[in-house]
């Protein structure tokens, strides 16, 4: 490997390079992994870097199935200024290449890349250090920091926000509702008052060269009369900076530290009289602490504010009837995708033996799966407006649950029973305004599920026959006690399949709920989900024709 290289070497730049000797490959073995290293010369005159006159090059035993390293020891922020895209010790950040190019080949690139990134002259280099401004702070971020998260997305003007410590981070609101809002869907119960803190909007990103390193610093980017009236001596102070990029806005954190009460209190008797022109003079002179944040708004986490349905479904609220297997799993589906809102609706407990294929596990045993769900959703989305637990049959629900339900922009059933489906289509006739019904099921070993959207007008028992039987059925005439077994109790039934059988039903469930939420898709419509066509059959099913494939989605033509 290395000979081959090395004869590449030798055509591409004769005499201008050698192998590393022994003492630079041990030096240069604490710092990075690899097998080869070579060190190439690089007249100061072909590039604009004041430092840099040779490249190191560098190959690890999997090469030619890996990249090939390059780096400039003499552009490490260590020995010079800040430069784009060089990274710790001098390592380029490169474009990558295909790896079956030939070896030549792919050392000329990633030299020829490596100098276009040495020939960037200034105001280039200012444009990619503001381009990609959130890798830069986090390599000059403080170390040891911890990073926080901003629960608001970085838009708007400069203003006052708020502050809390939870799981030992800060978390940023923009407002104390806000904050109070998300911390007890995270599962903080009485959360205490926020504390001030300051959003900074800038037009354009920071360099490394303007990073605040003290007081004085943040105080001219955020400016000395908004953070004067917010500042509590003796402690320290966060100020959040927002700055616009190509890829969108980023947030950076920032801490003016507290002066100590020695220097506050220098010429004055308590730190209650000090005039805030001294307070500002004592924080101007503290150093500043930079940390990352990380973006936890709605925007961003559902689509990287880039999808535009987001912002539609965090505007939807969801009434689930039945919170089994399927239907929490389609409730956290769509809760990822964005719904805000939530109304759940069962009235069981989550026995031992559930959780093989529920969402929730051993700790929420017992619970009503209502409550658990709730918490789980809230816990897990914290950002999301509510998830109402109704524990309770839909029979059993009160004028004011129900009027919630009828609210809604879309109710779903899942895996109940038809007594139970029968009782909701009745109730939706007896109410003016119906939103669509999904109703979802799924057929013995979940080897095949449907999905149905209702419309308002649609009738549910068009999908039944006389008997109270699907008419539509992807398998049938199941042996006696194989897809149905009892347990040691009256009336106790359960059917032996895993939570891997059930997804193909629960994506199948939860991509027609977030197409009928956002109007991709008209009612009525009947989906089905076909499993594993040979294990229907090896466990002596009878298949339907339209059972015909295995691990597919079909649309149904809807009962004429």
């Amino acid at each position: 490997m290395a000979e081959s290289f090395e004869n590449s070497l030798d055509e591409l730049w004769p005499n201008e390079w050698r192998r590393l000797d022994d003492a630079e490959t041990a030096a240069l073995r604490g710092i990075f992994n690899f097998a080869y290293a070579w060190r190439i010369e690089i007249p100061r005159g072909e590039h604009q870097h004041p430092t840099v006159d040779h490249l190191l090059v560098l190959i690890d035993g999997s090469f030619p199935f890996s990249e090939i390293r390059v780096c400039a020891p003499q552009a490490d922020k260590q020995h010079a200024d800040r430069w784009p895209h060089v990274e710790e010790w001098g390592s380029l950040c490169l474009v990558k290449r295909p790896f079956n190019l030939p070896t030549g080949r792919r050392i000329a690139l990633a030299i020829s890349d490596a100098v276009k990134v040495l020939r960037l002259d200034k105001d280039a280099r200012e444009g990619e250090l503001r381009r990609e401004a959130l890798s830069y702070w986090a390599r000059e971020k403080t170390p040891d920091s911890r990073s926080g998260l901003a629960i608001f997305p970085p838009t708007g003007l400069s203003r006052s926000i708020v502050h809390a410590v939870h799981r030992g981070a800060p978390v940023f609101a923009d407002s104390a509702e806000q904050m109070k809002s998300w911390l007890r869907n995270s599962g903080v119960r009485e959360p205490a008052e926020p504390s001030p803190a300051w959003f900074t909007m800038l037009d354009q990103p920071l360099t490394p060269a303007q990073y605040p390193i003290n007081g004085k610093d943040i105080l001219n980017i955020s400016g000395h009369a908004n953070i004067a009236p917010l500042l509590t001596p003796p402690k320290p102070f966060p100020v959040l900076i927002g700055m616009p990029t190509p890829s969108g806005p980023v947030f950076v954190g920032t801490w003016i530290k507290g002066p100590p009460r020695k220097t506050l209190l220098k010429g004055f008797r308590a730190i209650a009289n000090l005039p805030q022109k001294h307070i500002l003079f004592c924080y101007s002179g503290q150093s500043v602490e930079r940390f990352n944040v990380g973006r936890a708004d709605r925007a961003w986490v559902h689509g990287r504010d880039k999808d535009p349905s987001s912002d539609l479904l965090a505007q939807k609220t969801v009434a689930l009837v039945g919170c089994g297997a399927l239907g929490a799993e389609i409730a956290r589906l769509l809760a990822q995708s964005g719904v805000a809102r939530f109304i759940l609706i069962d009235h069981d407990n989550l026995a031992p033996q559930n959780t093989s294929r529920h969402l929730l596990g051993a700790a929420d045993v017992f619970r009503y799966k209502t409550n658990a769900l709730s918490d789980r959703l809230k816990r897990d989305f914290p950002h999301i407006d509510s998830a109402d637990a109704f524990p309770r049959r839909f029979g059993d629900l009160t004028k004011e649950q129900l009027a919630s339900v009828a609210s809604a922009d879309l109710l779903i059933s899942s895996g109940v029973s038809l007594a139970v489906d029968m009782q909701m289509d009745r109730w939706r006739k007896s109410i003016k305004s119906r939103s669509p019904w999904m109703v979802s099921w799924t057929e013995e070993f979940a080897l095949a599920g449907h999905a149905v959207l209702l419309s308002p007008a649609s009738e549910l028992m068009d999908l039944f026959d006389d008997e109270g039987k699907p008419k539509r059925r992807m398998t049938s005439r199941w042996a006696s006690g194989v897809a149905t077994l009892s347990e040691a109790g009256c009336g106790n039934f359960f059917q032996p399949y895993g939570a891997a059988d059930l997804q193909g039903t629960i994506g199948l469930a939860a991509r027609l709920a977030l197409d009928a939420l956002l109007g991709h898709c008209a009612p009525p419509c009947h989906r089905v989900w076909l499993g594993a066509r040979d294990r229907a059959i090896s466990l002596g099913a009878t298949l339907s024709d339209d059972f015909d494939m295995s691990m597919t989605e079909r649309v149904i033509p809807w009962p004429q």
